[in-house]
Protein backbone atom coordinates (compact mmCIF):
# COMPACT_ATOMS: atom_id res chain seq x y z
CA UNK A 1 0.00 0.00 0.00
CA UNK A 2 1.13 3.42 -0.83
CA UNK A 3 1.90 5.83 1.27
CA UNK A 4 1.61 9.23 0.74
CA UNK A 5 2.45 10.31 4.58
CA UNK A 6 5.92 11.40 5.72
CA UNK A 7 4.06 11.83 9.23
CA UNK A 8 2.59 8.75 11.45
CA UNK A 9 0.72 9.02 14.40
CA UNK A 10 0.78 6.78 17.88
CA UNK A 11 3.73 6.81 19.17
CA UNK A 12 7.12 8.47 19.47
CA UNK A 13 10.90 8.41 20.52
CA UNK A 14 12.20 11.97 22.06
CA UNK A 15 15.41 13.17 22.36
CA UNK A 16 17.33 15.06 25.12
CA UNK A 17 20.14 17.10 24.82
CA UNK A 18 22.99 15.63 27.71
CA UNK A 19 25.66 17.75 28.40
CA UNK A 20 27.12 20.34 25.78
CA UNK A 21 26.74 18.07 22.52
CA UNK A 22 23.44 19.00 21.60
CA UNK A 23 21.78 16.32 19.79
CA UNK A 24 18.19 16.61 17.83
CA UNK A 25 15.06 15.75 19.34
CA UNK A 26 13.48 13.20 17.33
CA UNK A 27 9.79 12.72 17.11
CA UNK A 28 8.15 9.79 14.94
CA UNK A 29 4.46 9.53 14.54
CA UNK A 30 2.61 6.84 13.32
CA UNK A 31 -0.81 6.59 11.86
CA UNK A 32 -3.27 3.30 12.31
CA UNK A 33 -4.16 1.69 9.24
CA UNK A 34 -4.97 5.07 7.43
CA UNK A 35 -5.51 5.51 3.65
CA UNK A 36 -3.22 7.68 1.12
CA UNK A 37 -6.10 8.91 -1.01
CA UNK A 38 -8.86 10.91 -0.44
CA UNK A 39 -12.33 8.42 -0.87
CA UNK A 40 -14.45 9.38 -3.57
CA UNK A 41 -18.54 9.93 -4.08
CA UNK A 42 -18.76 6.54 -4.93
CA UNK A 43 -16.63 4.67 -2.36
CA UNK A 44 -17.71 3.26 1.04
CA UNK A 45 -17.84 6.10 3.02
CA UNK A 46 -16.66 4.14 6.21
CA UNK A 47 -13.48 3.23 5.04
CA UNK A 48 -10.02 5.45 6.48
CA UNK A 49 -9.47 8.55 5.30
CA UNK A 50 -6.14 10.56 4.76
CA UNK A 51 -5.39 13.62 6.15
CA UNK A 52 -6.24 16.92 4.72
CA UNK A 53 -2.80 17.73 3.15
CA UNK A 54 -3.54 14.45 1.06
CA UNK A 55 -6.32 15.85 -0.52
CA UNK A 56 -9.75 14.82 1.24
CA UNK A 57 -11.98 17.61 2.30
CA UNK A 58 -13.62 15.89 5.37
CA UNK A 59 -11.21 15.29 7.69
CA UNK A 60 -9.60 18.81 9.56
CA UNK A 61 -5.90 18.16 10.02
CA UNK A 62 -4.70 21.64 10.17
CA UNK A 63 -1.20 20.70 12.55
CA UNK A 64 -0.49 17.82 10.46
CA UNK A 65 -1.21 19.53 7.20
CA UNK A 66 1.17 23.03 8.53
CA UNK A 67 3.85 20.26 8.94
CA UNK A 68 3.27 18.87 6.15
CA UNK A 69 3.65 22.35 4.08
CA UNK A 70 6.28 23.01 6.20
CA UNK A 71 8.32 19.90 5.63
CA UNK A 72 8.93 17.10 3.03
CA UNK A 73 6.49 14.63 1.81
CA UNK A 74 7.34 11.54 -0.03
CA UNK A 75 5.36 10.68 -2.29
CA UNK A 76 6.03 7.13 -3.61
CA UNK A 77 7.01 5.54 0.04
CA UNK A 78 5.88 2.02 0.83
CA UNK A 79 5.35 0.00 3.66
CA UNK A 80 6.40 -3.21 4.28
CA UNK A 81 3.35 -4.63 5.59
CA UNK A 82 -0.15 -3.28 5.00
CA UNK A 83 -1.16 -4.72 8.35
CA UNK A 84 -0.32 -2.08 11.28
CA UNK A 85 1.40 -4.47 14.31
CA UNK A 86 4.12 -5.74 11.28
CA UNK A 87 4.31 -2.06 10.42
CA UNK A 88 5.12 -1.09 13.77
CA UNK A 89 8.27 -3.98 14.28
CA UNK A 90 9.53 -3.18 11.10
CA UNK A 91 9.95 0.74 11.79
CA UNK A 92 11.41 -0.12 15.91
CA UNK A 93 13.39 -2.47 14.28
CA UNK A 94 14.73 -2.28 10.75
CA UNK A 95 13.57 -5.83 10.13
CA UNK A 96 11.20 -7.59 7.88
CA UNK A 97 8.43 -8.58 9.97
CA UNK A 98 8.78 -12.33 9.31
CA UNK A 99 11.92 -12.14 10.99
CA UNK A 100 10.26 -11.48 14.22
CA UNK A 101 11.73 -14.34 17.31
CA UNK A 102 8.99 -12.68 19.53
CA UNK A 103 8.17 -15.84 22.04
CA UNK A 104 4.61 -15.96 20.52
CA UNK A 105 5.37 -15.90 17.37
CA UNK A 106 8.03 -18.53 17.02
CA UNK A 107 5.34 -20.38 18.83
CA UNK A 108 3.03 -20.47 16.34
CA UNK A 109 6.01 -21.03 13.61
CA UNK A 110 8.98 -22.25 14.73
CA UNK A 111 12.21 -21.22 12.87
CA UNK A 112 12.34 -22.97 9.52
CA UNK A 113 8.86 -23.19 8.95
CA UNK A 114 6.19 -21.76 7.00
CA UNK A 115 5.21 -18.63 8.51
CA UNK A 116 1.92 -15.84 8.40
CA UNK A 117 2.46 -12.27 9.08
CA UNK A 118 -0.38 -10.67 10.73
CA UNK A 119 -0.94 -9.01 14.33
CA UNK A 120 1.04 -11.49 15.44
CA UNK A 121 4.75 -10.10 15.39
CA UNK A 122 6.12 -9.00 18.72
CA UNK A 123 9.44 -7.78 19.91
CA UNK A 124 12.14 -9.24 21.50
CA UNK A 125 12.97 -8.81 24.74
CA UNK A 126 16.84 -9.91 23.76
CA UNK A 127 17.61 -8.37 20.94
CA UNK A 128 18.27 -4.92 19.98
CA UNK A 129 15.90 -2.34 18.77
CA UNK A 130 16.04 1.22 16.95
CA UNK A 131 15.14 2.37 20.89
CA UNK A 132 17.55 0.78 22.99
CA UNK A 133 19.89 1.76 20.17
CA UNK A 134 19.30 5.55 21.00
CA UNK A 135 18.85 4.92 24.86
CA UNK A 136 22.97 3.58 24.28
CA UNK A 137 23.58 6.89 22.18
CA UNK A 138 22.32 9.35 25.29
CA UNK A 139 19.00 9.52 24.09
CA UNK A 140 15.51 9.54 26.82
CA UNK A 141 13.14 7.34 24.87
CA UNK A 142 9.29 7.38 24.92
CA UNK A 143 6.26 5.56 23.86
CA UNK A 144 3.32 7.02 23.59
CA UNK A 145 0.11 5.20 22.03
CA UNK A 146 -0.88 1.70 20.62
CA UNK A 147 1.38 -0.90 20.87
CA UNK A 148 0.09 -4.30 19.79
CA UNK A 149 3.37 -5.81 19.44
CA UNK A 150 4.42 -6.95 22.59
CA UNK A 151 2.82 -10.70 24.66
CA UNK A 152 0.10 -11.46 22.21
CA UNK A 153 -0.37 -14.28 24.72
CA UNK A 154 -1.44 -12.21 27.21
CA UNK A 155 -3.88 -9.69 25.28
CA UNK A 156 -6.71 -12.08 24.11
CA UNK A 157 -7.29 -12.55 28.40
CA UNK A 158 -5.54 -9.98 30.65
CA UNK A 159 -9.44 -8.08 31.27
CA UNK A 160 -10.45 -11.68 32.68
CA UNK A 161 -7.78 -10.92 35.49
CA UNK A 162 -4.93 -13.15 34.10
CA UNK A 163 -1.25 -12.45 34.63
CA UNK A 164 -1.26 -10.45 37.57
CA UNK A 165 -3.75 -7.82 35.86
CA UNK A 166 -6.98 -6.50 37.21
CA UNK A 167 -10.37 -8.03 35.75
CA UNK A 168 -13.38 -6.23 34.52
CA UNK A 169 -16.14 -7.06 31.91
CA UNK A 170 -16.73 -5.95 28.51
CA UNK A 171 -19.64 -4.01 29.48
CA UNK A 172 -18.46 -2.88 32.43
CA UNK A 173 -19.06 1.31 33.23
CA UNK A 174 -15.78 2.72 32.54
CA UNK A 175 -17.36 5.60 35.28
CA UNK A 176 -17.58 3.30 38.17
CA UNK A 177 -14.61 3.75 40.14
CA UNK A 178 -13.78 -0.02 40.80
CA UNK A 179 -13.78 0.16 36.72
CA UNK A 180 -11.48 2.62 36.47
CA UNK A 181 -9.33 1.62 39.20
CA UNK A 182 -8.64 -1.37 36.97
CA UNK A 183 -8.16 0.19 34.31
CA UNK A 184 -5.02 2.61 35.68
CA UNK A 185 -3.89 -0.49 37.24
CA UNK A 186 -3.67 -2.43 33.84
CA UNK A 187 -2.38 0.89 32.29
CA UNK A 188 0.27 0.94 34.39
CA UNK A 189 0.92 -2.73 34.43
CA UNK A 190 1.34 -2.47 30.54
CA UNK A 191 3.41 0.88 30.36
CA UNK A 192 5.99 -0.73 32.80
CA UNK A 193 6.16 -4.23 30.53
CA UNK A 194 6.86 -1.82 27.41
CA UNK A 195 10.25 -0.06 29.11
CA UNK A 196 11.46 -3.03 29.13
CA UNK A 197 11.87 -2.82 25.69
CA UNK A 198 14.13 0.58 24.75
CA UNK A 199 12.23 2.87 26.57
CA UNK A 200 12.46 5.19 29.44
CA UNK A 201 8.48 6.66 29.52
CA UNK A 202 5.31 5.19 28.48
CA UNK A 203 2.14 6.59 28.81
CA UNK A 204 -1.38 6.88 27.36
CA UNK A 205 -0.42 3.00 26.27
CA UNK A 206 -2.64 0.55 25.05
CA UNK A 207 -1.83 -2.74 24.39
CA UNK A 208 -3.86 -3.89 21.54
CA UNK A 209 -7.16 -2.97 19.52
CA UNK A 210 -9.46 -1.04 22.05
CA UNK A 211 -11.71 -4.74 22.81
CA UNK A 212 -12.42 -4.26 26.21
CA UNK A 213 -14.93 -2.11 26.94
CA UNK A 214 -17.96 -0.99 23.85
CA UNK A 215 -16.44 3.04 24.45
Amino acid sequence: MALKNILILLFFIGGSLLGRAQKPNIVFIMTDDQSSIPLRSSDNQNQSRPFGFNGDSKVHTPIIDGLASNGIVFNNAFVSSSICSPSRYSILTGKYAGRSEGTSFINNFPLGNLSRIANNIELEENKTNVPKQLQNAGYKTAFIGKSHIIDHNVLASYTEGNNGFMAYSKTADPYASSVSDAMKFNHDKWSDRMKEFGFDVVDAFYAANLRELKN
